[in-house]
């Protein structure tokens, strides 16, 4: 399934669906649509990752280089909601220790404060 991303926004934090699979063929799409966001002077990003059927580690590189994007713009980027196979992936990556990722959406809202 191709990589699908819809953006929607919760007061202040502009929230990405992303669906689909996050591989070499979709990744691209990612970071550019952070980038976009962040030149609209959006500064708090929020990535739903529960749609998402499978990652690779592009795909891993790309939520990196979308994190990258955001700090450089003094904004803050969060993921929530992966499924069992991306959380594992981001798990034995240790993504988690680098870009926030929790369990539900409203955590991932709440936790930009």
């Amino acid at each position: 399934m191709a990589l699908q991303i819809s953006v929607r926004e919760r007061g202040e934090v502009t929230i990405l669906d992303v669906a689909g699979e996050l591989n070499a063929s979709g990744c691209p799409a990612l970071p550019q649509q952070v980038k976009q966001l962040l030149a609209l002077g959006k500064r708090k990003i929020a990535i739903n990752l529960e749609e998402v059927t499978f990652v690779d580690s592009t795909g891993l590189g790309s939520l990196v280089a979308s994190f990258t994007s955001a700090r450089s713009h003094n904004g803050a980027l969060k993921l929530f909601s992966p499924n069992p196979a991306v959380h594992e992936a981001i798990q034995m990556t240790l993504l988690h220790r680098v870009i926030e990722t929790h369990s539900r959406e409203v955590d991932a809202l709440a936790s930009f404060g």
